[in-house]
């Protein structure tokens, strides 16, 4: 089994940070998350795209330097567990529901037990989108922190439009948005949805 490991530490605040992930994306967006917020304390822009994280992290580093400045995500074989010894899900509402469909379905040919064929699908309709939630979660909070530029003051929003001072190159919107929804929203919505790949 892979996991992604994130280690990272902020230049003003001694310690390290460490967290894992079941993926390389939602590490990406822990990673770039972080990197964010070092870059506005540097006073710098944010990030326009959490693809280019570790380009910023070099240049925060050659700024503070690298010794207390650093975000680096590493993949990590977990050698020696087996399948059974590790929660299949972080997600205690998917542990459940996966138990529930594990008991559930040894009801499954008893003629006595009614509805039995309908909770069933619901519970296994339930799972993958269970699944799914952090990744999704993860895929809207990429949309927010990578266009701070949208966070207008909302007396001055008109329905469906902008202000005009809110800077956003429109190449780099459509690109950032070709980017976001191949590399994240795409395979989030297809784990949702039970289907390996987007």
């Amino acid at each position: 089994m892979k996991i992604h490991l994130l280690t990272a530490e902020h230049f003003s605040v001694p310690g390290l940070i460490t967290k894992a992930f079941a993926s390389e994306q939602l590490a990406d967006v822990e990673a770039s998350e972080l990197v964010n917020i070092m870059l506005k304390d540097t006073g710098w822009q944010p990030l326009s795209s959490p693809i280019f994280w570790q380009h910023h992290v070099e240049r925060l580093q050659d700024y503070h330097g690298a010794a207390h400045c650093y975000v680096e995500v590493t993949e990590i074989e977990v050698a020696g567990a087996l399948p059974g010894d590790i929660p299949d899900h972080v997600n205690d509402t998917v542990d459940t529901l996966v138990q529930a469909e594990s008991f559930i379905s040894g009801f499954e040919d008893d003629e006595q037990q009614k509805d039995v064929g309908d909770i069933l699908a619901g519970l296994r309709a339930a799972i993958p989108r269970e699944q799914g939630r952090p990744d999704l979660l993860a895929v809207l909070k990429l949309a927010v922190t990578d266009w701070p530029q949208f966070d207008v003051e909302s007396s001055l929003r008109r329905p469906g439009c902008q202000e005009d001072d809110v800077d956003v190159n429109g190449g780099d919107l459509v690109e950032w948005f070709g980017n976001w929804r191949r590399a994240f929203v795409l395979p989030a919505i297809a784990k949702a949805e039970g289907r390996a790949n987007g």
